[in-house]
């Protein structure tokens, strides 16, 4: 968990050191250098020209990779999304991952279906849906993931989760 705090950490100070080149070398370093000493693993930070930031690292307990900014769903990642959505960030390891995709296109109630279909053949699941404000939020929660589907005033955001 230590670990996963320092990446975190990593990325933000990641985001906010700035846009030159320059200054992206230097974070990127700082950051890697902190989080090896730390975990005791390998680390790899990347300050894209495109906004996009990534970090990847290894260690004895395997590997991982997290982008924020964009990125792509990974081939394996066990929960589905439907087309036509923006990646925001993902997140692999070892012990699970996190993905989440922004949809400006499709509606509230057409992605909290195709959700509903999907966890109709994932075993026990619980469902919890909230309406505040005029914001809706749908979630499942399963054995092995979790989903969310929030209703902003900007679009849809979905993030799911899986364990290992």
């Amino acid at each position: 968990m230590r670990r996963t705090t320092f990446i975190i950490v990593g990325v933000l100070a990641l985001i906010t050191a700035g846009c030159a080149k320059a200054s992206e070398k230097v974070a990127e370093q700082v950051v890697e250098r902190a989080i090896e000493s730390e975990s005791g693993g390998d680390v790899n930070v990347d300050l894209g020209g495109d906004g996009q930031a990534t970090i990847e690292y290894s260690d004895e307990q395997g590997e991982g990779k997290i982008t924020i900014g964009g990125g792509e769903i990974p081939a394996d990642f066990p929960v589905p999304f439907p087309d036509g959505g923006t990646v925001v960030q993902t997140a692999t390891g070892p012990e699970g991952g996190v993905v989440t995709v922004t949809y400006d296109d499709r509606s509230y109630d057409e992605l909290v279906s195709f959700y509903d279909d999907w966890t109709q053949d994932q075993g026990e699941v619980s469902k919890i849906e909230t309406s505040e404000d005029g914001q809706r939020s749908t979630s499942w929660i399963g054995e092995q993931f979790f989903i969310a589907v929030q209703e902003a005033d900007d679009g849809i955001t979905v993030t799911a989760t899986h364990n290992g």
